[in-house]
């Protein structure tokens, strides 16, 4: 069972490294197809369409309170790179005449799948008799990347997007928004964060990407993600794509969503000082991570009391 994880592990790692290779051109390539008027008009109409079915399907006396731009897991692994636009009432998922329509934005799916053939051609050559669950497990992996340029695109998009419903004649809350992230019926929890971020970055010469960066906030390689996880199984994470798009650069972070205060008795949480917020680890966890190798962290001592009276707590930071 090791042997299967550790090529597992392997795998996803030579995919990420290709990816990293691929990426950023593709995104220049999106940018500038983005940058015309007319792609971002088709882009856009489909809004429209789905702010006239609201009116159609209540009559025309309800208030739109959210517009969600969902992506399907099961959908990326059929090969269908179709989103669902769902406008809902101020009951979220449980408004039981919400408007749903499909999305594609043109571009993508032609990248995304040109970026595969030429990973999964260069996998197959490395790894022998890769089977379906792996091949999976890459799709699913590298999809993460244009999940979040598509992320990227919508915010670029809002202006039009809203002006398209407007013209709809479209009633809204005062509240009304909109998020980016999984479908509801794969049982994923939206937050009010985004499910994903794209950075700009300017690298030099010599690259170096440690497993923890504390700027322009909290990130953390995937390694490091996976031991937080051993002691936090249900801390988010944000997943960050950052891009140097005149280097070819790429790379992928998470970013943990911290609680906040030192009585929420998280292995990994924040304080407030000041104008600034103190990130702090719990000792066991920053030992998990030395002992793991992972590079980017400078600890300070921190003695501060449990209910228990020990002290459990260092500063990270």
């Amino acid at each position: 069972m090791a042997h299967i994880q550790e090529r597992r592990e392997e795998l996803l790692c030579a995919a990420d490294g290709l990816m990293r290779e691929r990426f950023p051109e593709s995104v220049r390539f999106l940018e500038e197809m983005y940058a015309q008027e007319e792609s971002r008009r088709q882009a856009a109409e489909p809004f429209a369409n789905l702010a006239r079915q609201w009116k159609e399907s209540t009559g025309g006396g309800k208030k739109a309170a959210c517009l969600g731009i969902c992506y399907l897991h099961s959908r990326i692994l059929q090969k269908d790179y179709r989103l669902r636009l769902v406008l809902m009432g101020e009951e979220f998922w449980l408004d039981g005449e919400p408007a749903e329509a499909d999305w594609e934005p043109a571009g993508f799916a032609d990248c995304f799948e040109k970026d595969m053939g030429f990973i999964m051609e260069k996998l197959r050559g490395r790894f022998i008799r890769l089977c379906r669950a792996e091949e999976d497990a890459v799709r699913q992996q590298c999809a993460e990347y244009y999940l979040a340029a598509i992320g990227r695109l919508c915010t670029d998009l809002a202006g039009e997007i809203a002006g398209q419903m407007e013209s709809a004649a479209l009633e809204r809350t005062d509240g009304f928004y909109f998020f980016f992230g999984h479908y509801q019926g794969e049982g994923e929890t939206f937050r009010e964060l985004p499910e994903y971020v794209l950075l700009n970055m300017k690298t030099g010469m010599d690259v170096f990407y440690p497993d923890i960066l504390f700027a322009p906030f909290l990130l953390v390689s995937r390694e490091a993600m996976e031991v937080i996880r051993i002691y936090e199984e249900e801390m988010p994470f944000l997943y960050v794509a950052m891009v140097d798009a005149q280097s070819g650069e790429s790379c992928s972070y998470y970013c943990p969503v911290l609680a906040e205060g030192s009585a929420c008795g998280e292995a990994l949480y924040r304080v407030k000082k000041g104008n600034e917020w103190e990130v702090r680890i719990r000792v066991d966890l920053a030992e998990s991570l030395l002992l793991r190798g992972a590079e980017g962290m400078e600890l300070a001592p921190l003695e501060e009391e449990n209910n228990r009276g020990n002290v459990r707590k260092s500063i990270w930071g």
